[in-house]
């Protein structure tokens, strides 16, 4: 009798979960709001495999929130939001287990603002980092990936944070959200600072100097890469470099 009721409850949660999946990859907001709030806590804890740019060649187990938040369907996961999802929601590691992030990550990753601002509202933290693999890095800053030397034991992953986004997307709405006095601190794994890749994207003196307005801007200017390149030294704009 125990065990009937056990394989009734295991269905009934495998149909849920279907149902939420569903709603999530059709932004069918109805579907969402049609599960028990306690269910719906139950299932967005749930993980399952999606083919990933971010962790490019493996898969990446997501949560039907962050794929939400990666598919930039805001009015789910604001919805999820209300009902007491977390709003940076992350696991330690990913498929490739190397690679992982937070929901805001996923959420710069959609470019969509809307759904961005959601979480920013929410109190998403915008110096938090993630993992991705070596060639979603490579695909997103070209350039950011050093060859290591044979001295130095080899990383599979690099590590990225939510402003990066908008410096790769020319956001700068977004950057002036995102940057605070220790962002010239936010460091990939080959010591690129954010101005290093605006630099590179030889992006405008308008987001350049936002850049330079907070926390130690001599600091910034005087950083270098682990190949010894200072962030004037990316770029190929002449209005930069002077």
């Amino acid at each position: 009798m125990a065990c009937a009721e056990s394989t009734t409850i295991d269905n009934k949660t495998s149909s849920s979960e279907e149902v939420l999946f569903d709603a999530v990859e059709t932004n069918n907001v109805s579907a969402v709001k049609n599960l028990k709030k306690g269910e719906l806590l139950y299932l967005s804890q749930i993980r399952r495999r999606f083919p990933s740019e971010w962790s490019s060649p493996d898969k990446e187990k997501q949560t039907a929130y962050q794929r939400a938040c990666l598919l930039g369907h805001t009015d789910i996961v604001q919805y999820m939001l209300n009902v007491g999802i977390v709003v940076d929601q992350s696991f330690p590691g990913g498929d490739s287990y190397s690679t992982m992030r937070g929901a805001f990550l996923f959420a710069c990753q959609s470019g969509s603002m809307p759904t961005i601002l959601a979480l920013l509202d929410a109190g998403a933290p915008v110096d938090e980092f993630g993992s991705c693999s070596l060639a979603y890095a490579r695909s997103f800053v070209p350039s950011i990936s050093i060859p290591y030397s044979c001295e130095i034991q080899a990383v599979t992953w690099e590590n990225l944070y939510p402003i990066h986004y908008a410096i790769v997307d020319n956001n700068l709405e977004l950057l002036q959200k995102l940057i605070t006095p220790n962002t010239y601190k936010l460091v990939t794994n080959q010591w690129f600072t954010p101005l290093h890749i605006a630099c590179l994207f030889n992006r405008s003196i308008t987001m350049i100097d936002l850049l330079l307005s907070y926390g130690d801007a001599n600091a910034a200017i005087l950083a270098k890469t682990s190949n010894n390149k200072f962030p004037d030294e990316l770029a190929t704009d002449s209005t930069i470099i002077e």
